[in-house]
């Protein structure tokens, strides 16, 4: 039901975000692992995320959750699923300033074709209750064409067509 309202969000724009269901505990423990993996590191791909009992193998099972919807929406047989999870605090900026190394979105309609990967990220907050100040998530199209505003907060999943 999530993913039905939102499937012609991601086709006409090639990007959307999704509220994932509350449940009790979810995002205390999910930030504990994210804490757990990232250490004091800004950024660290976590490989095996696939394995049983990986710290972040429900965050996996989420992102195959929703490649699973993305290939059944767009008809894609035989998509790929990394097995590693990038974890990575979030840089904020200042009023009017750019983050840095923000994700970009390739030129070409933001729809998929064979050169295109579907690129997924879930906020959740260090501390694992709903942040307290607003944040968004800032998409834009290579050649700066097109960019997309999207509203961060706990618990909600992006996907979004990349290269």
């Amino acid at each position: 039901q999530l993913w039905d309202a939102k499937e012609a969000i991601l086709k006409q724009d090639g990007a959307v975000g999704l509220d994932l269901q509350p449940a009790a505990g979810l995002w205390p423990a999910m930030a504990k692992a994210c804490a757990g993996v990232l250490g004091e590191k800004e950024s660290v791909t976590a490989s095996g995320c696939d394995r049983e009992g990986h710290p972040l193998g429900l965050l996996w099972g989420i992102f195959c959750s929703l490649v699973a919807e993305v290939s059944r929406a767009f008809s894609i047989v035989g998509m790929g699923v990394l097995t590693e999870v990038r974890v990575s605090r979030t840089r904020m900026g200042g009023e009017g300033s750019k983050t840095a190394g923000g994700p970009e979105v390739d030129n070409g309609g933001l729809l998929p074709d064979n050169r295109r990967e579907v690129s997924f990220r879930i906020f959740v907050p260090t501390d694992g209750r709903e942040p307290g100040p607003p944040a968004t998530l800032m998409l834009r199209t290579k050649d700066g064409e097109r960019a997309l505003s999207l509203e961060v907060c706990a618990g909600r999943a992006f996907a979004f067509w990349s290269r």
